[in-house]
């Protein structure tokens, strides 16, 4: 059956939609994924307006899927090959994205973060596949910027349900600390893979986390300081005075 790999992408990116769905409507175990992060809310956790991210991101993967029909159609046996071999990690990924959802509801915060780990993985491999390739990256590039963010919070969120200090009395220090390493990934990032997506979506994430610390004027001026230098960085980047590889293809 020649449609069979482009209908498996759409029925399991269409499963994950439905359970993203009834994980809120239902809700999953009489409590919404916000109110579980609400619980366990850390100096980390960005402000609720940031989740809206998701919406993007789901709709650039139906975009994608929809890119991929096109390409059978078309008979682009190019990228129907790089589609082959990134088909085993888009069914993993939409997997740990499912059980991520159920096992975050019922509170199972250490299988949760095993999971979204699985996720980040798949992720980091489907964007290996696809990186040298005409396959359209943008999805990829936003929802792997994301997810770096999601991990770090499930992280600070598992040591918080723990009851684990590791801020040492100090916690806006260690939270910006780890805002440094996250901005870091977002420029490390664009100097080697010249991913402004990926970038853009780390200034979206410590914007939010600006706004769940406005009252707190030495984390919040230095999350605002962080985004500064990372525009500044990509508008050195665009321009051309910074630059890693000039042999980056930015398709």
């Amino acid at each position: 059956m020649k449609y069979i790999l482009p209908v498996v992408f759409t029925m399991s990116l269409l499963f994950v939609l439905y359970t993203n769905y009834l994980a809120n409507a239902l809700p999953i175990n009489n409590v919404t994924t916000g109110e579980i992060s609400d619980k366990y809310s850390t100096l980390i956790t960005p402000a609720s307006t940031a989740f809206s991210i998701w919406a993007l991101i789901y709709i650039s993967l139906l975009a994608f899927i929809g890119k991929v029909w096109y390409d059978y159609i078309k008979d682009d046996l190019e990228n129907i090959l790089v589609y082959k071999r990134i088909l085993p990690f888009f069914i993993i990924h939409c997997l740990a994205n499912m059980l991520w959802l159920i096992l975050w509801h019922h509170e199972k915060l250490y299988l949760s973060l095993a999971l979204m780990l699985i996720l980040l993985i798949s992720l980091i491999f489907i964007y290996k596949e696809i990186k040298g390739s005409q396959v359209w990256k943008a999805p990829w590039e936003i929802y792997l910027g994301w997810i770096s963010v999601a991990t770090i919070v499930n992280i600070a969120v598992l040591f918080v349900s723990s009851g684990i200090d590791i801020n040492m009395g100090n916690p806006v220090i260690w939270t910006q600390v780890i805002l440094i390493v996250a901005s870091a990934l977002s420029i490390f990032f664009l100097m080697k893979e010249g991913s402004y997506f990926f970038s853009m979506v780390n200034v979206w994430a410590i914007f939010h986390i600006a706004l769940a610390n406005k009252m707190n004027d030495s984390l919040y001026y230095f999350s605002l300081g962080l985004i500064l230098l990372q525009f500044l960085i990509v508008w050195a980047h665009r321009s051309g005075f910074l630059t890693w590889n000039k042999s980056i293809d930015r398709t």
